[in-house]
Protein backbone atom coordinates (compact mmCIF):
# COMPACT_ATOMS: atom_id res chain seq x y z
CA UNK A 1 0.00 0.00 0.00
CA UNK A 2 1.10 3.36 -0.63
CA UNK A 3 3.14 5.11 1.80
CA UNK A 4 1.15 8.28 2.08
CA UNK A 5 -1.74 6.89 1.86
CA UNK A 6 -1.19 4.62 4.59
CA UNK A 7 0.25 7.38 7.06
CA UNK A 8 -3.15 9.71 6.35
CA UNK A 9 -5.28 7.11 7.00
CA UNK A 10 -3.82 5.77 9.91
CA UNK A 11 -3.78 9.35 10.96
CA UNK A 12 -7.80 9.41 10.88
CA UNK A 13 -8.63 5.37 12.22
CA UNK A 14 -6.36 5.16 14.62
CA UNK A 15 -7.75 8.23 16.23
CA UNK A 16 -10.45 5.99 19.36
CA UNK A 17 -12.77 8.47 19.00
CA UNK A 18 -13.05 8.17 14.95
CA UNK A 19 -12.95 4.44 15.47
CA UNK A 20 -15.55 4.15 17.98
CA UNK A 21 -17.95 6.39 15.64
CA UNK A 22 -17.09 4.04 12.52
CA UNK A 23 -17.82 0.82 14.60
CA UNK A 24 -21.13 2.80 16.27
CA UNK A 25 -22.46 3.16 12.69
CA UNK A 26 -21.67 -1.13 12.18
CA UNK A 27 -23.29 -1.57 15.60
CA UNK A 28 -26.70 0.37 14.11
CA UNK A 29 -26.91 -1.67 11.42
CA UNK A 30 -30.12 -4.15 11.45
CA UNK A 31 -33.54 -4.80 10.15
CA UNK A 32 -34.01 -4.97 6.59
CA UNK A 33 -30.75 -3.93 5.69
CA UNK A 34 -29.11 -6.66 8.30
CA UNK A 35 -31.56 -9.27 6.56
CA UNK A 36 -30.68 -8.51 3.43
CA UNK A 37 -26.45 -8.57 4.01
CA UNK A 38 -26.91 -11.85 5.51
CA UNK A 39 -28.78 -13.19 2.29
CA UNK A 40 -26.33 -12.25 -0.01
CA UNK A 41 -23.21 -13.05 2.02
CA UNK A 42 -24.67 -16.70 3.02
CA UNK A 43 -25.43 -17.00 -1.15
CA UNK A 44 -21.89 -16.19 -1.98
CA UNK A 45 -19.93 -17.93 0.67
CA UNK A 46 -22.27 -21.44 0.28
CA UNK A 47 -22.46 -23.98 3.13
CA UNK A 48 -20.08 -23.10 6.37
CA UNK A 49 -17.95 -23.53 7.29
CA UNK A 50 -16.05 -21.72 5.14
CA UNK A 51 -12.63 -20.34 6.12
CA UNK A 52 -13.30 -16.26 5.22
CA UNK A 53 -10.60 -13.82 5.09
CA UNK A 54 -12.26 -10.21 5.37
CA UNK A 55 -9.98 -7.63 4.14
CA UNK A 56 -9.57 -4.47 5.64
CA UNK A 57 -12.57 -5.41 7.95
CA UNK A 58 -12.49 -1.96 10.07
CA UNK A 59 -15.23 -2.59 13.12
CA UNK A 60 -15.69 -5.97 11.75
CA UNK A 61 -18.68 -5.23 10.38
CA UNK A 62 -18.28 -8.28 6.89
CA UNK A 63 -16.56 -10.57 9.16
CA UNK A 64 -19.11 -11.05 12.04
CA UNK A 65 -21.65 -11.52 9.58
CA UNK A 66 -19.81 -14.10 8.32
CA UNK A 67 -19.22 -15.70 11.80
CA UNK A 68 -22.77 -15.46 12.82
CA UNK A 69 -23.61 -17.76 9.80
CA UNK A 70 -20.92 -20.18 11.39
CA UNK A 71 -17.74 -19.58 9.23
CA UNK A 72 -14.11 -19.65 10.05
CA UNK A 73 -13.30 -15.61 9.97
CA UNK A 74 -10.27 -13.83 10.07
CA UNK A 75 -10.62 -10.44 9.84
CA UNK A 76 -7.46 -8.14 8.44
CA UNK A 77 -6.77 -4.08 8.90
CA UNK A 78 -4.14 -1.64 8.92
CA UNK A 79 -5.59 0.20 12.02
CA UNK A 80 -4.71 -1.05 15.43
CA UNK A 81 -7.39 0.66 16.57
CA UNK A 82 -10.46 -0.46 14.29
CA UNK A 83 -9.24 -3.70 15.39
CA UNK A 84 -9.77 -2.94 18.76
CA UNK A 85 -13.12 -1.88 18.36
CA UNK A 86 -13.90 -5.28 15.75
CA UNK A 87 -12.61 -7.45 18.52
CA UNK A 88 -14.91 -5.28 21.57
CA UNK A 89 -18.05 -5.94 18.75
CA UNK A 90 -17.18 -9.97 18.73
CA UNK A 91 -17.14 -10.22 22.10
CA UNK A 92 -20.47 -8.08 22.73
CA UNK A 93 -22.00 -9.95 20.49
CA UNK A 94 -20.49 -13.44 21.47
CA UNK A 95 -19.04 -14.12 18.15
CA UNK A 96 -15.96 -15.59 17.25
CA UNK A 97 -13.62 -14.01 14.49
CA UNK A 98 -9.58 -13.62 14.55
CA UNK A 99 -8.15 -10.16 13.92
CA UNK A 100 -5.07 -9.58 12.80
CA UNK A 101 -3.29 -6.25 12.21
CA UNK A 102 -1.45 -6.46 8.19
CA UNK A 103 -1.35 -4.36 4.98
CA UNK A 104 -4.20 -5.59 2.37
CA UNK A 105 -1.47 -5.49 -0.54
CA UNK A 106 0.66 -7.93 1.57
CA UNK A 107 -1.05 -10.77 2.87
CA UNK A 108 0.50 -12.31 5.76
CA UNK A 109 -0.70 -15.89 5.15
CA UNK A 110 0.84 -18.59 2.70
CA UNK A 111 -1.45 -19.22 -0.26
CA UNK A 112 -4.10 -21.11 -0.15
CA UNK A 113 -4.87 -20.45 2.91
CA UNK A 114 -8.76 -19.31 2.22
CA UNK A 115 -12.03 -20.11 0.74
CA UNK A 116 -13.74 -16.78 0.98
CA UNK A 117 -11.66 -13.30 0.49
CA UNK A 118 -14.19 -10.86 0.81
CA UNK A 119 -14.33 -7.13 1.07
CA UNK A 120 -16.34 -3.64 1.20
CA UNK A 121 -15.47 -0.63 -0.07
CA UNK A 122 -11.77 -1.51 -0.12
CA UNK A 123 -10.36 -1.71 -3.80
CA UNK A 124 -11.57 1.73 -4.68
CA UNK A 125 -9.27 3.44 -1.68
CA UNK A 126 -6.31 1.36 -2.47
CA UNK A 127 -3.51 2.81 -5.15
CA UNK A 128 -2.42 -0.41 -6.76
CA UNK A 129 -5.73 -2.49 -7.05
CA UNK A 130 -4.70 -4.75 -9.15
CA UNK A 131 -1.36 -5.62 -6.40
CA UNK A 132 -3.93 -6.15 -4.11
CA UNK A 133 -6.21 -8.13 -6.28
CA UNK A 134 -3.63 -10.57 -6.81
CA UNK A 135 -1.94 -10.76 -3.73
CA UNK A 136 -6.26 -12.19 -2.38
CA UNK A 137 -6.23 -14.17 -5.52
CA UNK A 138 -2.80 -15.87 -4.10
CA UNK A 139 -4.49 -16.70 -0.28
CA UNK A 140 -7.78 -18.23 -2.21
CA UNK A 141 -7.41 -22.20 -2.06
CA UNK A 142 -9.03 -23.86 -5.26
CA UNK A 143 -12.08 -23.25 -6.22
CA UNK A 144 -12.39 -20.38 -3.57
CA UNK A 145 -14.27 -17.17 -3.65
CA UNK A 146 -13.61 -13.68 -4.26
CA UNK A 147 -16.29 -11.26 -3.02
CA UNK A 148 -16.27 -7.47 -3.66
CA UNK A 149 -18.78 -5.28 -2.04
CA UNK A 150 -19.38 -0.91 -3.15
CA UNK A 151 -21.59 0.89 -0.55
CA UNK A 152 -24.26 -1.14 -2.52
CA UNK A 153 -23.81 -4.24 -4.10
CA UNK A 154 -27.11 -4.48 -5.83
CA UNK A 155 -25.45 -2.40 -8.63
CA UNK A 156 -26.27 -3.81 -12.59
CA UNK A 157 -22.29 -4.55 -13.11
CA UNK A 158 -20.70 -7.59 -11.97
CA UNK A 159 -18.54 -4.73 -10.62
CA UNK A 160 -19.10 -2.62 -7.48
CA UNK A 161 -20.66 0.36 -9.08
CA UNK A 162 -18.92 2.69 -6.88
CA UNK A 163 -15.59 1.49 -7.96
CA UNK A 164 -13.97 4.59 -9.72
CA UNK A 165 -13.27 3.11 -13.37
CA UNK A 166 -9.92 4.48 -13.34
CA UNK A 167 -9.10 2.37 -10.34
CA UNK A 168 -11.27 -0.16 -11.94
CA UNK A 169 -9.18 -0.16 -15.14
CA UNK A 170 -6.14 -1.73 -13.29
CA UNK A 171 -7.92 -3.79 -11.62
CA UNK A 172 -8.92 -5.28 -14.73
CA UNK A 173 -5.58 -7.11 -15.39
CA UNK A 174 -5.39 -8.87 -11.98
CA UNK A 175 -8.81 -9.68 -11.80
CA UNK A 176 -8.89 -11.60 -15.79
CA UNK A 177 -5.93 -13.50 -13.77
CA UNK A 178 -8.49 -14.45 -11.04
CA UNK A 179 -11.88 -15.99 -12.63
CA UNK A 180 -12.73 -17.51 -9.65
CA UNK A 181 -13.92 -14.65 -8.05
CA UNK A 182 -17.82 -13.91 -7.97
CA UNK A 183 -17.89 -10.22 -7.70
CA UNK A 184 -21.59 -9.42 -5.89
CA UNK A 185 -24.89 -7.53 -5.76
CA UNK A 186 -27.12 -8.19 -3.37
CA UNK A 187 -28.77 -4.99 -1.31
CA UNK A 188 -31.33 -2.33 -2.53
CA UNK A 189 -29.19 0.42 -4.37
CA UNK A 190 -30.33 2.87 -1.70
CA UNK A 191 -29.43 0.83 1.51
CA UNK A 192 -25.77 0.65 2.29
CA UNK A 193 -24.37 -1.92 5.20
CA UNK A 194 -24.38 1.14 8.18
CA UNK A 195 -27.81 1.96 7.51
CA UNK A 196 -27.58 5.03 5.36
CA UNK A 197 -28.32 5.53 2.14
CA UNK A 198 -25.11 4.79 0.58
CA UNK A 199 -23.96 7.23 -2.39
CA UNK A 200 -21.39 6.96 -5.27
CA UNK A 201 -18.74 9.02 -4.52
CA UNK A 202 -18.02 12.03 -7.19
CA UNK A 203 -15.35 11.70 -9.90
CA UNK A 204 -12.37 13.43 -10.34
CA UNK A 205 -12.69 16.62 -12.10
CA UNK A 206 -9.77 18.71 -13.73
CA UNK A 207 -9.84 20.95 -10.88
CA UNK A 208 -8.70 18.27 -8.05
CA UNK A 209 -5.80 19.59 -6.76
CA UNK A 210 -3.14 18.28 -3.97
CA UNK A 211 -1.43 15.08 -3.61
CA UNK A 212 -4.05 13.13 -1.54
CA UNK A 213 -8.28 14.04 -1.22
CA UNK A 214 -10.38 12.43 1.25
CA UNK A 215 -13.41 10.90 -0.46
CA UNK A 216 -16.87 9.76 0.14
CA UNK A 217 -16.59 11.31 4.01
CA UNK A 218 -20.99 10.78 3.82
CA UNK A 219 -21.06 7.34 1.98
CA UNK A 220 -18.03 5.36 4.01
CA UNK A 221 -17.41 7.07 7.06
CA UNK A 222 -14.20 9.34 5.39
CA UNK A 223 -12.15 6.14 5.16
CA UNK A 224 -11.12 6.06 1.65
CA UNK A 225 -8.60 8.06 0.08
CA UNK A 226 -7.42 8.67 -3.49
CA UNK A 227 -5.06 10.43 -5.36
CA UNK A 228 -6.25 13.28 -7.84
CA UNK A 229 -5.86 12.66 -11.25
CA UNK A 230 -3.41 14.56 -13.60
CA UNK A 231 -4.85 17.68 -14.89
CA UNK A 232 -4.39 16.08 -18.41
CA UNK A 233 -5.54 12.87 -17.67
CA UNK A 234 -8.60 11.29 -19.72
CA UNK A 235 -10.85 9.93 -17.48
CA UNK A 236 -12.65 6.91 -18.79
CA UNK A 237 -16.08 7.98 -20.48
CA UNK A 238 -19.48 7.13 -18.39
CA UNK A 239 -20.29 3.26 -18.88
CA UNK A 240 -16.65 2.56 -19.25
CA UNK A 241 -16.57 0.18 -16.40
CA UNK A 242 -19.38 -2.07 -17.71
CA UNK A 243 -17.78 -2.97 -21.07
CA UNK A 244 -14.73 -3.52 -18.79
CA UNK A 245 -16.56 -6.02 -17.33
CA UNK A 246 -18.02 -7.36 -20.11
CA UNK A 247 -14.65 -7.82 -21.69
CA UNK A 248 -13.42 -9.70 -18.29
CA UNK A 249 -16.53 -12.11 -18.51
CA UNK A 250 -16.02 -13.08 -22.50
CA UNK A 251 -12.18 -13.61 -21.50
CA UNK A 252 -13.30 -15.80 -18.53
CA UNK A 253 -15.63 -17.93 -20.43
CA UNK A 254 -13.03 -18.50 -23.57
CA UNK A 255 -10.66 -19.66 -20.71
CA UNK A 256 -13.24 -22.53 -18.95
CA UNK A 257 -14.54 -20.40 -16.95
CA UNK A 258 -18.63 -20.98 -16.90
CA UNK A 259 -20.32 -17.77 -15.46
CA UNK A 260 -24.12 -18.88 -13.34
CA UNK A 261 -25.50 -15.11 -13.01
CA UNK A 262 -23.98 -15.28 -9.89
CA UNK A 263 -20.31 -16.11 -9.66
CA UNK A 264 -17.64 -17.56 -12.00
CA UNK A 265 -15.84 -20.32 -11.43
CA UNK A 266 -13.69 -22.95 -13.25
CA UNK A 267 -14.61 -25.92 -13.72
CA UNK A 268 -12.04 -28.10 -13.28
CA UNK A 269 -11.22 -31.63 -12.04
CA UNK A 270 -10.25 -30.39 -8.88
CA UNK A 271 -13.44 -28.45 -8.03
CA UNK A 272 -16.07 -31.55 -9.64
CA UNK A 273 -14.58 -33.94 -7.51
CA UNK A 274 -14.17 -31.98 -3.93
CA UNK A 275 -16.55 -33.51 -1.50
CA UNK A 276 -18.73 -30.48 -0.19
CA UNK A 277 -18.50 -30.27 3.52
CA UNK A 278 -21.97 -31.49 5.56
CA UNK A 279 -23.33 -30.20 8.32
CA UNK A 280 -23.58 -32.96 10.76
CA UNK A 281 -26.86 -31.40 12.72
CA UNK A 282 -29.05 -31.26 9.40
CA UNK A 283 -27.38 -34.87 8.36
CA UNK A 284 -28.69 -36.44 12.47
CA UNK A 285 -32.15 -35.01 12.05
CA UNK A 286 -32.93 -35.75 8.22
CA UNK A 287 -31.66 -39.32 9.01
CA UNK A 288 -34.33 -39.27 11.99
CA UNK A 289 -31.23 -39.56 14.81
CA UNK A 290 -32.71 -39.43 18.25
CA UNK A 291 -30.53 -37.61 21.26
CA UNK A 292 -31.94 -39.19 24.15
CA UNK A 293 -29.13 -40.72 25.95
CA UNK A 294 -26.44 -38.41 24.89
CA UNK A 295 -26.52 -35.78 27.73
CA UNK A 296 -23.35 -36.05 30.15
CA UNK A 297 -23.86 -37.27 33.26
CA UNK A 298 -21.77 -35.77 36.01
CA UNK A 299 -21.75 -35.14 39.80
CA UNK A 300 -19.75 -31.42 39.41
CA UNK A 301 -19.08 -28.80 37.02
CA UNK A 302 -17.19 -26.21 36.78
CA UNK A 303 -18.17 -22.73 34.33
CA UNK A 304 -16.43 -20.11 33.99
CA UNK A 305 -16.31 -16.95 31.55
CA UNK A 306 -13.60 -17.13 28.80
CA UNK A 307 -13.02 -13.85 26.78
CA UNK A 308 -13.01 -14.46 23.15
CA UNK A 309 -11.79 -15.13 20.73
CA UNK A 310 -11.90 -19.04 21.31
CA UNK A 311 -10.15 -21.96 19.48
CA UNK A 312 -11.95 -25.34 18.99
CA UNK A 313 -10.13 -26.63 22.17
CA UNK A 314 -11.27 -23.49 24.41
CA UNK A 315 -8.49 -23.93 26.86
CA UNK A 316 -6.08 -23.21 23.68
CA UNK A 317 -7.77 -19.63 23.15
CA UNK A 318 -5.64 -16.88 23.34
CA UNK A 319 -7.70 -15.26 26.39
CA UNK A 320 -7.76 -18.61 28.61
CA UNK A 321 -5.41 -17.78 31.38
CA UNK A 322 -2.29 -19.22 31.44
CA UNK A 323 -2.01 -22.24 34.16
CA UNK A 324 -5.98 -22.44 34.91
CA UNK A 325 -6.59 -25.84 32.91
CA UNK A 326 -3.97 -27.37 35.01
CA UNK A 327 -6.04 -26.52 38.44
CA UNK A 328 -9.29 -27.19 36.32
CA UNK A 329 -7.74 -30.95 35.42
CA UNK A 330 -6.83 -31.52 39.07
CA UNK A 331 -9.95 -30.89 40.38
CA UNK A 332 -11.25 -33.20 37.72
CA UNK A 333 -8.67 -35.99 38.80
CA UNK A 334 -10.00 -34.92 42.42
CA UNK A 335 -13.44 -35.89 41.83
CA UNK A 336 -14.56 -32.55 41.96
CA UNK A 337 -15.86 -31.94 38.82
CA UNK A 338 -16.44 -34.46 35.95
CA UNK A 339 -17.38 -31.16 33.28
CA UNK A 340 -16.03 -28.22 32.35
CA UNK A 341 -17.95 -25.38 30.27
CA UNK A 342 -16.30 -22.04 28.98
CA UNK A 343 -19.25 -18.93 28.69
CA UNK A 344 -18.87 -15.98 26.95
CA UNK A 345 -18.63 -12.77 29.34
CA UNK A 346 -22.19 -10.80 29.09
CA UNK A 347 -22.82 -6.84 28.59
CA UNK A 348 -25.53 -7.46 31.69
CA UNK A 349 -24.51 -10.35 33.48
CA UNK A 350 -20.41 -9.70 33.65
CA UNK A 351 -17.98 -7.22 35.21
CA UNK A 352 -14.96 -5.81 33.96
CA UNK A 353 -12.37 -7.15 35.89
CA UNK A 354 -14.10 -10.29 37.10
CA UNK A 355 -14.66 -13.65 35.98
CA UNK A 356 -17.69 -15.35 36.88
CA UNK A 357 -17.60 -19.15 38.39
CA UNK A 358 -20.53 -21.58 38.48
CA UNK A 359 -20.23 -24.65 40.56
CA UNK A 360 -22.98 -26.92 40.30
CA UNK A 361 -22.57 -29.80 42.51
CA UNK A 362 -25.04 -33.23 43.13
CA UNK A 363 -26.38 -32.61 46.67
CA UNK A 364 -24.10 -34.44 49.01
CA UNK A 365 -25.05 -38.14 50.26
CA UNK A 366 -27.74 -37.40 48.08
CA UNK A 367 -29.20 -40.99 46.32
CA UNK A 368 -32.30 -38.71 44.93
CA UNK A 369 -32.11 -35.50 43.68
CA UNK A 370 -33.94 -33.00 41.62
CA UNK A 371 -31.58 -30.33 40.66
CA UNK A 372 -28.26 -29.32 42.03
CA UNK A 373 -26.76 -27.47 44.32
CA UNK A 374 -25.56 -23.95 42.98
CA UNK A 375 -22.99 -21.78 43.64
CA UNK A 376 -22.24 -18.62 41.94
CA UNK A 377 -18.69 -16.76 42.48
CA UNK A 378 -18.22 -13.11 41.04
CA UNK A 379 -14.12 -13.41 41.60
CA UNK A 380 -11.42 -10.64 40.84
CA UNK A 381 -9.51 -12.09 38.03
CA UNK A 382 -6.34 -12.54 40.43
CA UNK A 383 -8.31 -15.03 41.95
CA UNK A 384 -9.25 -17.15 39.59
CA UNK A 385 -6.12 -19.65 39.20
CA UNK A 386 -6.02 -20.03 42.94
CA UNK A 387 -9.65 -20.68 43.45
CA UNK A 388 -9.41 -22.96 40.92
CA UNK A 389 -6.04 -24.69 42.02
CA UNK A 390 -8.10 -24.98 45.62
CA UNK A 391 -11.46 -26.29 44.04
CA UNK A 392 -9.59 -29.58 44.17
CA UNK A 393 -9.63 -29.69 47.50
CA UNK A 394 -13.26 -30.35 47.68
CA UNK A 395 -16.09 -27.95 47.80
CA UNK A 396 -16.00 -27.18 51.49
CA UNK A 397 -12.28 -25.59 50.39
CA UNK A 398 -14.01 -22.59 49.02
CA UNK A 399 -14.81 -21.17 52.11
CA UNK A 400 -12.01 -18.58 52.04
CA UNK A 401 -13.74 -17.26 48.91
CA UNK A 402 -16.87 -16.84 50.20
CA UNK A 403 -17.19 -13.00 50.09
CA UNK A 404 -17.52 -13.15 46.29
CA UNK A 405 -20.51 -15.53 46.45
CA UNK A 406 -23.70 -14.21 44.47
CA UNK A 407 -27.09 -15.01 45.51
CA UNK A 408 -28.36 -16.43 42.63
CA UNK A 409 -30.14 -19.36 44.09
CA UNK A 410 -33.59 -17.92 42.61
CA UNK A 411 -32.06 -17.68 38.95
CA UNK A 412 -32.20 -20.06 36.11
CA UNK A 413 -29.24 -20.62 33.76
CA UNK A 414 -29.63 -22.00 30.18
CA UNK A 415 -26.26 -22.03 28.51
CA UNK A 416 -26.68 -22.62 24.56
CA UNK A 417 -23.44 -24.30 22.90
CA UNK A 418 -22.45 -21.45 20.18
CA UNK A 419 -19.20 -22.60 19.57
CA UNK A 420 -18.48 -22.64 16.06
CA UNK A 421 -14.78 -23.26 16.05
CA UNK A 422 -15.84 -26.57 17.53
CA UNK A 423 -18.41 -27.86 15.34
CA UNK A 424 -20.38 -25.04 12.37
CA UNK A 425 -23.40 -26.23 13.38
CA UNK A 426 -23.19 -24.89 17.01
CA UNK A 427 -22.05 -21.45 15.65
CA UNK A 428 -24.59 -21.62 12.85
CA UNK A 429 -27.89 -23.38 14.54
CA UNK A 430 -27.08 -22.54 18.48
CA UNK A 431 -26.75 -18.42 17.19
CA UNK A 432 -30.32 -18.33 16.28
CA UNK A 433 -31.47 -19.92 19.72
CA UNK A 434 -29.66 -18.12 21.92
CA UNK A 435 -31.26 -14.25 21.03
CA UNK A 436 -34.32 -15.82 21.15
CA UNK A 437 -33.38 -16.82 24.43
CA UNK A 438 -31.86 -14.33 25.30
CA UNK A 439 -33.44 -10.94 23.63
CA UNK A 440 -37.31 -11.95 24.32
CA UNK A 441 -37.23 -14.69 27.82
CA UNK A 442 -34.37 -13.68 29.55
CA UNK A 443 -35.14 -9.82 28.80
CA UNK A 444 -38.63 -10.41 30.28
CA UNK A 445 -37.66 -12.47 33.16
CA UNK A 446 -37.12 -9.68 35.52
CA UNK A 447 -33.44 -11.11 36.05
CA UNK A 448 -35.30 -15.02 37.30
CA UNK A 449 -32.98 -16.07 33.62
CA UNK A 450 -29.95 -15.83 32.71
CA UNK A 451 -28.86 -16.87 28.92
CA UNK A 452 -25.24 -17.45 28.06
CA UNK A 453 -23.11 -18.19 25.17
CA UNK A 454 -21.59 -21.21 26.28
CA UNK A 455 -18.29 -23.55 24.65
CA UNK A 456 -18.75 -27.25 23.25
CA UNK A 457 -21.41 -29.03 25.68
CA UNK A 458 -21.39 -32.23 23.94
CA UNK A 459 -23.26 -33.77 21.13
CA UNK A 460 -23.11 -30.94 18.47
CA UNK A 461 -24.42 -33.27 15.60
CA UNK A 462 -27.75 -32.30 17.92
CA UNK A 463 -27.47 -28.58 17.49
CA UNK A 464 -28.48 -26.36 18.47
CA UNK A 465 -27.92 -27.64 21.91
CA UNK A 466 -28.14 -26.59 25.27
CA UNK A 467 -28.38 -26.98 29.58
CA UNK A 468 -31.08 -25.66 31.56
CA UNK A 469 -29.76 -25.33 34.61
CA UNK A 470 -29.82 -26.01 37.87
CA UNK A 471 -31.69 -29.37 36.73
CA UNK A 472 -29.49 -30.44 34.29
CA UNK A 473 -31.57 -31.06 31.71
CA UNK A 474 -30.30 -31.44 28.32
CA UNK A 475 -31.90 -30.50 25.04
CA UNK A 476 -30.76 -30.66 21.35
CA UNK A 477 -32.38 -30.14 17.82
CA UNK A 478 -34.58 -27.70 18.98
CA UNK A 479 -36.86 -25.79 17.19
CA UNK A 480 -37.81 -22.43 17.45
CA UNK A 481 -41.88 -22.67 18.11
CA UNK A 482 -40.86 -24.61 20.82
CA UNK A 483 -38.75 -22.44 22.59
CA UNK A 484 -41.73 -21.16 24.49
CA UNK A 485 -42.60 -24.31 26.07
CA UNK A 486 -39.12 -25.14 26.80
CA UNK A 487 -39.09 -22.13 28.98
CA UNK A 488 -42.23 -21.37 30.23
CA UNK A 489 -43.35 -25.03 30.45
CA UNK A 490 -47.11 -24.09 29.18
CA UNK A 491 -47.51 -26.39 26.86
CA UNK A 492 -47.00 -30.72 26.96
CA UNK A 493 -43.67 -32.39 28.39
CA UNK A 494 -44.62 -34.44 24.93
CA UNK A 495 -44.36 -31.99 22.57
CA UNK A 496 -41.03 -31.59 23.67
CA UNK A 497 -40.19 -34.96 23.63
CA UNK A 498 -37.71 -35.96 20.37
CA UNK A 499 -35.69 -32.83 21.51
CA UNK A 500 -34.73 -33.97 24.52
CA UNK A 501 -31.10 -35.55 25.57
CA UNK A 502 -31.67 -36.84 28.73
CA UNK A 503 -31.34 -35.61 32.60
CA UNK A 504 -27.43 -34.76 33.23
CA UNK A 505 -27.88 -36.84 37.06
CA UNK A 506 -28.52 -40.03 35.55
CA UNK A 507 -25.13 -41.92 34.51
CA UNK A 508 -26.03 -44.11 31.76
CA UNK A 509 -27.68 -43.98 28.63
CA UNK A 510 -30.35 -46.58 29.64
CA UNK A 511 -31.53 -44.52 32.82
CA UNK A 512 -31.84 -41.79 30.65
CA UNK A 513 -34.10 -43.12 28.16
CA UNK A 514 -36.20 -44.92 30.95
CA UNK A 515 -36.30 -41.04 32.44
CA UNK A 516 -37.76 -39.32 29.43
CA UNK A 517 -41.01 -41.89 29.19
CA UNK A 518 -41.89 -41.08 33.19
CA UNK A 519 -40.87 -37.47 32.00
CA UNK A 520 -43.73 -37.34 29.48
CA UNK A 521 -46.40 -39.05 31.36
CA UNK A 522 -45.78 -36.71 34.89
CA UNK A 523 -45.64 -33.64 33.12
CA UNK A 524 -43.96 -30.71 34.10
CA UNK A 525 -44.18 -31.48 37.84
CA UNK A 526 -41.15 -34.58 37.11
CA UNK A 527 -39.01 -31.81 37.39
CA UNK A 528 -39.93 -31.38 40.88
CA UNK A 529 -39.69 -34.77 42.15
CA UNK A 530 -36.17 -36.07 43.77
CA UNK A 531 -35.22 -39.41 41.51
CA UNK A 532 -33.27 -41.89 41.26
CA UNK A 533 -32.58 -45.06 38.53
CA UNK A 534 -31.31 -48.62 38.35
CA UNK A 535 -29.84 -50.57 35.63
CA UNK A 536 -31.56 -53.81 36.96
CA UNK A 537 -31.17 -55.79 33.54
CA UNK A 538 -28.75 -55.35 30.59
CA UNK A 539 -28.39 -57.38 27.60
CA UNK A 540 -27.81 -56.74 24.04
CA UNK A 541 -29.15 -54.94 22.49
CA UNK A 542 -31.28 -53.69 25.48
CA UNK A 543 -32.31 -53.00 29.19
CA UNK A 544 -34.60 -53.14 32.04
CA UNK A 545 -34.63 -49.76 34.14
CA UNK A 546 -36.20 -48.75 37.43
CA UNK A 547 -36.80 -45.36 38.10
CA UNK A 548 -37.71 -43.88 42.02
CA UNK A 549 -39.31 -40.49 42.70
CA UNK A 550 -40.93 -38.69 45.40
CA UNK A 551 -41.57 -35.01 45.97
CA UNK A 552 -39.60 -32.53 48.27
CA UNK A 553 -42.57 -32.97 50.76
CA UNK A 554 -43.27 -36.86 50.87
CA UNK A 555 -46.78 -36.39 49.40
CA UNK A 556 -46.21 -38.04 45.97
CA UNK A 557 -43.89 -41.11 45.85
CA UNK A 558 -43.91 -43.60 43.11
CA UNK A 559 -41.62 -45.91 40.77
CA UNK A 560 -41.33 -47.03 37.01
CA UNK A 561 -39.69 -50.18 35.50
CA UNK A 562 -39.12 -49.59 32.19
CA UNK A 563 -37.58 -52.01 29.49
CA UNK A 564 -35.67 -50.60 26.89
CA UNK A 565 -35.10 -52.23 23.52
CA UNK A 566 -33.29 -51.48 20.27
CA UNK A 567 -35.08 -50.17 16.94
CA UNK A 568 -32.65 -49.95 14.58
CA UNK A 569 -30.18 -47.48 13.09
CA UNK A 570 -29.61 -44.79 11.17
CA UNK A 571 -26.60 -43.55 9.87
CA UNK A 572 -25.38 -39.78 10.60
CA UNK A 573 -22.89 -38.02 10.70
CA UNK A 574 -20.53 -37.47 14.17
CA UNK A 575 -19.35 -33.77 12.81
CA UNK A 576 -19.52 -31.29 10.19
CA UNK A 577 -17.16 -32.02 7.50
CA UNK A 578 -16.81 -34.37 4.55
CA UNK A 579 -16.23 -37.60 6.70
CA UNK A 580 -17.91 -40.76 6.27
CA UNK A 581 -21.36 -41.74 7.56
CA UNK A 582 -20.98 -43.45 11.10
CA UNK A 583 -24.23 -46.04 12.21
CA UNK A 584 -25.76 -45.03 15.31
CA UNK A 585 -28.03 -47.76 17.26
CA UNK A 586 -31.30 -46.65 18.04
CA UNK A 587 -33.93 -47.05 21.45
CA UNK A 588 -37.06 -46.56 22.71
CA UNK A 589 -39.03 -47.62 25.70
CA UNK A 590 -40.96 -51.21 24.49
CA UNK A 591 -43.08 -51.48 27.90
CA UNK A 592 -43.57 -49.19 30.63
CA UNK A 593 -45.07 -50.00 33.53
CA UNK A 594 -46.26 -47.81 36.89
CA UNK A 595 -45.51 -49.37 39.84
CA UNK A 596 -47.61 -48.87 43.41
Amino acid sequence: MNETVKRVANERWEDPTSARSYAARSDAVGGEARRRWTEVISEQAGEPPKRVLDVGTGAGLLALLYAGLGHEVTGLDFSGAMLSEARARSGRHGLLAEFVLGDAEALPFESGSFDVVTNRIVIWALPEPGVAVREWARVLAPGGRLVLFGNHPDSPSPLPRALNPAREQAAVPALRQTPSSGLRRGLPEDVGPDGERATVPPRPTAEDKGPLRRRGARGDGGNSYRRPHKRQARLPPPGAHRALARSLRHKARAAGWRHNGREEKRMTAESKTRPERRLCSVVSKESGDDPIGSATPFDGCLTLEVRPPWKSDIAASPEFPEGLWEQVMRAWEAGVIGKFTGILPDPEYSVEGYTRAILLRRPKDAAAFARYEKTDYLLPDEELIPFAGTLAEGPEALEEFGRYRQDTSGVRDILTCTHGQNDVCCGKFGTLIYKELRERYARESGGALRVWRASHIGGHRFAPTLIDYPEGRSWGHLEMEHVENLVLRNGEVSELYRFYRGWTGLGSKFEQIAEREAFAREGWAWTGYLKSAEVLEESAPGARVRLDYHSPDGSVSGAYEIWIEADGSVMTLGKSGDGPLQEVPQYRGSRIDRLP
